[in-house]
């Protein structure tokens, strides 16, 4: 798959959210719980199948919005490859006599998402992308470490705006994904890396099964004998192509 055809196939992921200066150090926001928000969306389109875990952060007491896609990619195209991806959009909330009405998204200079030791800068590649910022990897080493940090439920995202003099702003979520939205995202996952090793789709029964989350799926699950069976979330990403 060339970079054309990834690029369209990520960017569908994020068009319905449509993110050259010196960072200036801006505010370190600790993101309270309420705040967080997570979901799931599963896209297929002539160019492949998108799994998106959505994480949006949207605080009453601050006008600006967040929306952070975590974005597992299958090319349908010949080969087969999986990418993981990252989507960043800021906005500012709209309010019409004190009610919410709508979003006005602003562009981004950057975005980047940091765990403990992790960071995408440099191992992610990408950036500014209709308004938003768009990054991805095919190696494996990268795709594992961010998703053992991402499962662990504790991140940061920085970001700067594409204004003159904006800040570079630090996103802290302590949150754990929500069960629902991470068993779905996994039934994808699964989908998808079956798809791309030639197994073909699961049956609804296993991507259901999958989907419902609980014990094996979105934490580990204690036999009759004591022994503990890693969950299915401790499986890392599987990236490349096929």
């Amino acid at each position: 798959m060339d970079h054309v055809e990834m690029r369209k196939l990520l960017l569908g992921t994020v068009t319905a959210f449509a993110l050259a200066a010196t960072p200036v150090h801006g505010a370190a926001i600790k993101v309270s719980d309420s705040s967080v928000e997570f979901d799931f969306e599963k896209k297929i389109d002539a160019h492949g199948i998108t799994c998106n875990l959505i994480t949006m952060i949207v605080d009453p007491a601050r006008p600006e919005v967040v929306n952070l896609r975590i974005i597992e990619a299958l090319s349908t195209a010949n080969p087969r490859a999986i990418f993981l991806a990252y989507s960043l959009d800021v906005g500012e909330m709209r309010y019409v006599n004190g009610m919410p009405t709508g979003l006005t998204w602003t562009p981004l200079n950057n975005g980047d998402i940091s765990i403990g030791s992790f960071s995408t800068v440099g191992s992610f590649y990408g950036g500014a992308a209709d308004g938003g910022v768009l990054k991805s990897t095919v190696d494996q080493a990268t795709a594992t470490a961010m998703w053992d940090g991402l499962r662990s439920g504790s991140f940061s995202i920085q970001f700067q705006r594409a204004s003159r003099g904006a800040p570079q702003n630090t996103y802290i979520i302590t949150k754990p994904i929500s069960r629902d939205a991470l068993a779905r995202y996994l039934a994808c996952r699964t989908q998808i890396t079956s798809l791309a090793l030639g197994k073909g789709e699961l049956d609804r029964e296993t991507y259901n099964r999958i989907s419902r989350g609980g014990p094996g799926i979105t934490e580990d699950q204690r036999t009759d004998h004591g022994t503990i069976m890693p969950a299915l979330v401790n499986e890392h990403p599987l990236v490349g192509a096929f």
